[in-house]
């Protein structure tokens, strides 16, 4: 019997079982091959693979909703039968910076441990996208290094628990005003030297600390490195340069180890210093104007009175000038005893002038002045010019002496006053000395 074809106008009601000859054991269809499609309204339609398929590559994957990660890209291809969409994994919106606690397979569910991945990690891993929105599983260890080679932004704190922290930049920007040291010491005795290290390759490094055993800041050179904790090796301390420097101690100095501002060294001072007291407590007497404990290269203006307790010696560039001292002697002599009141070197002083006051008793006052002057001889010369009050008797000789109170020797000058007046009295001399 010839096959015939059957068409049905309207709808197709079966009350049994409806078998469609001729359809692929397989379920394949050809290209150009025919379907049969039943509609929402339950008709029968016949088209061909070909329309079915760009139906539904019109638009019928595109309105499928992704979850949230899930991402849909268009379709790619050339022609019928090789046109493709991707699904991939994007990033979740509950995920964000600001998750700083650790990532263990513990705390996340991203976090995995797996054995026969293709990155053949070997402890802790994670998932993340690959470059073609897959998933790649990267090994998450606390050795492991990660390279990122383009800007990496934090918008959160940054938590470095390491050894050390190398921040190999041209530059380093910080806009914090404030930066500190040891912030989790905050309850701790302090026993580290803290500060700022520069490493100078071959030479020494230098450092600004803070002194823990000194309690001061200091510049120094040492041979330690950043990695030393402690008490830091001070090999010596480094220079340091300032337009102004201003201390703001307020403590008196007594000594040379007193005072807001101390050095175990000199100070050397291009201009003008201004001090309400300069102390000098060196005992070197001055032979030049280079020697002793005060030094000027210049002048010396002085405002208000000058007490010299020793020489008080000019000097030119070329010659010497008249040399002066004087000193105040004063002594008490019984009736019948003598005593020296100066002796002076003859190799510094030949020649003086002397005024000498003597009392005996109450109201009994003699003023005399003399010239005196060592002859070359072995002698001293001496003219009395003047002489004033009450005759007291008394002797007044100048001699060569050797400097102990004795005429026996021709070092030194020496000025004696003998009591003959009967009664004790007191001399005072003023006296003013003379090189020649």
């Amino acid at each position: 019997m010839a096959m015939k074809q059957f068409r049905v106008r309207s709808g197709l009601i079966s009350d049994g079982n409806l078998t469609l000859n001729n359809t692929p054991a397989d379920g394949t269809v050809a290209t150009n091959g025919k379907i049969l499609e039943i509609d929402n309204n339950s008709n029968v339609h016949v088209r061909t693979f070909a329309q079915v398929k760009a139906e539904i590559d019109a638009g019928e994957l595109e309105s499928v909703v992704a979850g949230d990660g899930i991402g849909i890209s268009a379709k790619q291809g050339g022609g019928v039968g090789t046109d493709t969409q991707t699904i991939t994994l994007d990033t979740p919106s509950t995920l964000t910076t600001i998750t700083t606690d650790a990532v263990t397979a513990d705390s996340h569910t991203h976090a995995i441990t797996h054995l026969d991945d293709t990155s053949t990690a070997t402890s802790t891993v994670i998932l993340s996208a690959n470059s073609t929105g897959g998933v790649k599983v990267n090994e998450f260890t606390a050795a492991g290094d990660a390279t990122f080679s383009s800007n990496v932004a934090i918008d959160g704190s940054l938590f470095v628990d390491g050894a050390m922290t190398y921040v190999n930049a041209t530059n380093l920007s910080v806009s914090d005003p404030l930066i500190t040291l040891s912030a989790n010491g905050d309850s701790v005795e302090p026993t580290h030297d803290q500060g700022l290290m520069i490493n100078r390759g071959n030479s020494a490094n230098v450092a600004f600390i803070w002194d823990e055993s000194e309690d001061d800041f200091t510049f120094i050179t040492t041979t330690d490195g950043g990695l030393t904790t402690g008490s830091l090796t001070v090999t010596t301390y480094a220079n340091v340069s300032a337009l102004e420097f201003y201390s703001r101690g307020t403590d008196d100095s007594s000594s040379g180890i007193t005072g807001s501002i101390r050095t175990d060294g000199g100070i050397g001072v291009a201009k003008s210093v201004f001090a309400n007291v300069v102390h000098a407590d060196g005992t070197t007497n001055a032979t030049s104007n280079t020697t002793g404990q005060l030094l000027s290269s210049g002048g010396l203006g002085v405002a208000k009175a000058a007490v010299v307790g020793g020489d008080l010696t000019t000097w030119t560039d070329t010659y010497q000038k008249d040399i002066t001292r004087t000193i105040v002697a004063e002594a008490t002599i019984a009736d019948a005893a003598n005593a020296w009141l100066f002796e002076v070197p003859i190799a510094s002083w030949s020649a003086g002038e002397v005024a000498l006051k003597l009392k005996a008793g109450a109201n009994e006052t003699e003023f005399r002045k003399y010239l005196f002057c060592e002859s070359g001889s072995g002698t001293v010369e001496n003219n009395q010019y003047g002489g004033l009050g009450h005759d007291i008797t008394a002797t007044i000789t100048f001699d060569t002496t050797d400097g102990s109170g004795s005429t026996a020797g021709a070092t030194h000058i020496g000025m004696n006053v003998l009591n003959g007046d009967g009664v004790e009295i007191v001399a005072k001399v003023e006296a003013t000395f003379h090189s020649v």
